[in-house]
Parts: structure tokens; C-alpha cells; sequence
């Protein structure tokens, strides 16, 4: 079967379409070029640009094996109640955590789960 273009029209289209693509990235400010995560449900748009957040809960469940802590808090600006996982830097802080037992976090948002301070 007989291609529908001959192969240098092909390649011509090819460079063509690349030097498109290529002028409408160079269009792109920086922020418009990089990915950005989806925001979350309840999440104000204010909210998500801060880095670090202070959380009051209540402890849900420790384990301590790999210092992580599952937390319910209260809606808080920018933010729904929810339970949420949690990793403490130093898990000596772990130490002496019961489900029930209130508690006040200093996280930092940008990691997976969340990477915070007891305070």
C-alpha cells in the first residue's frame, strides 16, 4: 500500500510540527511550564501555596516501627477535617502517644505523608 504522504513531506511535516511545539513552550512563563499537583477538595488556594502548617488533632492510631502517626483534625483554613497519616522527623516523639491523646504538629506540606514536629 502506497503511503498517504511521501516520506520527505512526512519528515517536513515532523520538523514543522517540532518547531511549533517548541515556539509555544518558549510562550510558557515558568509557572505554566511546571506541573502542579491537583488541589484538593476543601483546599483553599492560599492554603496550598504555604509550605508549613500547624495542625491540632487528636492521635487515631501510632506505629512506631516507622514513625507514623494517624491524626483526625477539625477543618482548619483552607483544609476539611479529615484523618491523616503522618511522619514524625524524630520518632523518640512517639514515645508515650495513645490513640485519644491531643496533639500539635508543625508539618510541611510539600512531602508525602506529611513531615512534622510534635509540639
Amino acid at each position: 500500500m502506497r503511503p498517504l504522504y511521501p516520506t520527505h513531506m512526512r519528515q517536513r511535516l515532523l520538523i514543522v510540527l517540532a518547531a511549533v511545539i517548541a515556539a509555544a513552550a518558549a510562550q510558557l512563563t515558568p509557572a505554566q511550564a511546571r506541573p502542579t499537583m491537583a488541589p484538593m477538595p476543601g483546599m483553599a488556594p492560599a492554603a496550598r501555596a504555604a509550605s508549613t502548617r500547624e495542625i491540632h488533632g487528636t492521635v487515631h492510631s501510632v506505629v512506631p516501627a516507622l514513625g507514623l502517626l494517624s491524626i483526625h483534625h477539625d477543618a482548619m483554613p483552607g483544609m476539611a477535617a479529615m484523618t491523616m497519616v503522618v511522619k514524625l522527623k524524630d520518632h523518640r516523639q512517639l514515645k508515650g502517644l495513645h490513640a485519644g491523646d491531643a496533639i500539635r504538629l508543625r508539618c510541611n506540606e510539600r512531602v508525602t505523608p506529611y513531615l512534622c514536629e510534635k509540639l
